[in-house]
């Protein structure tokens, strides 16, 4: 399982679901929706063209039913009893959240990825914790995730900060073979979170939206987030996953 961090251009995915369906075709057909000027650097992503296929088939399919002048957002916010008769929605609750993520899909600049494992032993050790767990649900451990990232790429803030709690992580004291493990710990530690960091800070130049999940396959971090944050009209407020409702996960960082 990989705990996930992915900065995507929150602000241009909730333009695309704003405009007509015609437009919005149209520009997923001449590759218009993404920005080169947000690539570069730590943000190295690779549009995801199957993503955006599939929404441009559905967008051309909705054209051919007569609704190229409405927006996915009315289409899928059937809020008028005139609406909810017969076929409305045309779009379904299910078929939203897919198309709401493979517009974050197609949209997003940098991806980073490690093993959830990984990342909790490490943050366990850094902040002297009993037990090795992160829930990327849980906004108390995305906030102290985002507190340990913020200083990773600098080795003498990091060893300040962290030192004296790897110390007690690592338990006996064993001399100088003690604080070489101490270092050799806070040294790992930054090599596997500072890309992260690196790409936190390169999308908040670029006003990009982070959001941290995880890959269980019982649990498709991202499809929770976008069932949870897409919050539709007649339908359920909440969204239930793995039998637990809740609000969505708060980004790492950007609204």
């Amino acid at each position: 399982m990989e705990l996930v961090l992915r900065a995507y251009d929150h602000a241009q995915v909730t333009r695309a679901e704003s405009l007509p369906v015609e437009r919005l075709w149209s520009l997923l057909d001449g590759a218009g929706m993404r920005n080169r000027s947000l690539e570069g650097g730590p943000l190295q992503s690779t549009a995801d063209l199957w993503a955006r296929e599939t929404v441009s088939e559905r967008m051309a399919a909705l054209m051919q039913e007569g609704f190229g002048r409405q927006s996915l957002a009315d289409l899928w916010n059937a809020q008028s009893p005139q609406q909810r008769r017969g076929s409305w929605p045309p779009i379904a609750r299910e078929e939203a959240f897919a198309l709401h993520e493979d517009l974050i899909r197609y949209l997003t600049y940098g991806l980073w990825s490690a093993p959830l494992a990984q990342v909790a032993e490490t943050l366990a050790t850094l902040t002297h914790r009993p037990e090795p767990t992160f829930d990327p649900g849980e906004r108390s451990e995305v906030d102290q995730l985002k507190s340990v990232l913020d200083a990773s790429e600098h080795a003498a803030q990091f060893a300040a900060l962290f030192g004296a709690s790897t110390r007690l992580s690592l338990s006996e004291d064993r001399g100088g073979a003690l604080e070489a493990a101490v270092t050799a710990r806070l040294d790992a530690a930054r090599v596997l979170l500072a890309p992260a960091a690196a790409l936190i800070r390169a999308a908040e130049a670029k006003a990009l939206r982070v959001i941290a999940y995880d890959t269980s396959s019982a649990n498709d971090g991202l499809r929770r987030f976008v069932a949870a944050e897409l919050a539709i009209p007649g339908e359920t407020g909440d969204s239930e996953v793995d039998g637990r409702s809740e609000d969505p996960p708060g980004p790492v960082q950007g609204n």
